[in-house]
């Protein structure tokens, strides 16, 4: 969960996950991450949870994982490309990258040149859609 904010998300993925799988909420606020800790604090999620602090320019993540989740966090990237490079890096074969970014920072153009980009390094555009406010993709890791 790629800037989990306050693990609204992380919560419910790691429900989904069941008591085999992990959840890695990752973000750059300590604070967030703290509120995420506290939300699982205490129930049998806080064993399937890895709460994780990135830095500005790094995700310094390392292992590789099914699943990243990006909702609304791409666009706040100072250095995206490395960052999506560094995405790609951690997907397993036949990972997903699940981005999801707010209409009204991303436009149609800066999101499909994201996808481009992203198609570039070797992932395949699985469905694009979106709401009102959102513009979202999946695409999975070759």
């Amino acid at each position: 969960d790629l800037g989990c904010g306050t693990g609204y998300f992380t919560v419910e993925m790691a429900r989904l996950a069941g008591k085999t799988g992990n959840v890695t909420a990752a973000d750059i606020q300590p604070e967030m991450l703290q509120v995420t800790g506290n939300k699982i604090k205490g129930t049998p999620l806080e064993n399937n949870v890895i709460l994780h602090l990135t830095q500005p320019d790094t995700l310094g993540l390392e292992g590789q994982f099914d699943l990243v989740f990006a909702f609304w966090v791409i666009h706040e990237l100072s250095n995206r490309n490395k960052i999506l490079k560094e995405i790609h890096h951690l997907l397993k074969p036949e990972g997903l990258l699940y981005i999801t970014e707010p209409r009204i920072h991303v436009n149609r153009t800066d999101f499909n040149k994201m996808i481009s980009d992203l198609l570039q390094m070797g992932m395949i555009d699985i469905k694009k859609t979106g709401t009102f406010i959102n513009r979202m993709v999946i695409l999975r890791k070759v």
